[in-house]
């Protein structure tokens, strides 16, 4: 008689822990990533200032690296949540990214007093958190395995 192996899938806490540890891995991937856009705009363009004339702030350091790390795990909550709804989580969670990131590109339509280099490396930094969360967090399904 040969011996049946019966393989069942991951609790949904475990599978749930998964994902948000490759969200964090996204948002410190993205964080690093954008900290170096950063400098590399900072050595170009010398300033980079925010806000009302007379009242303009230096981007912050981290800033960058919270924003990116709140992207990134709202990235996580959201597949997650979409995870436990859809059958194909994965490619619904593709299309919610981008249309995100589209809206986001609007807001940075309402940067008022930002010079062109700030909104540019703003529209970057959040293409790299976009990219980084749709390749890291969704994985592949021997990682994540259905509810």
């Amino acid at each position: 008689m040969t011996p049946i192996t019966v393989s069942l899938p991951a609790r949904p806490s475990q599978t749930t822990a998964l994902i948000f540890r490759s969200a964090l891995l996204a948002g410190g991937a993205s964080a690093l990533i954008n900290m170096s856009l950063y400098g590399v705009f900072q050595e170009t363009f010398s300033t980079l200032l925010v806000g009302q004339p007379g009242q303009e702030a230096p981007f912050w350091p981290g800033a960058i690296v919270l924003f990116s790390l709140v992207g990134a795990l709202g990235g996580g909550l959201v597949f997650a949540v979409m995870r436990r709804f859809l059958r194909r989580p994965e490619r619904a969670f593709g299309w919610v990214a981008r249309l995100v990131l589209l809206a986001s590109f609007a807001m940075l339509l309402g940067v008022r007093n930002g010079s062109w280099d700030v909104v540019l490396l703003l529209a970057l930094m959040h293409v790299v958190v976009c990219l980084c969360v749709v390749r890291l967090v969704p994985g592949h399904e021997e990682r994540h395995h259905r509810d």
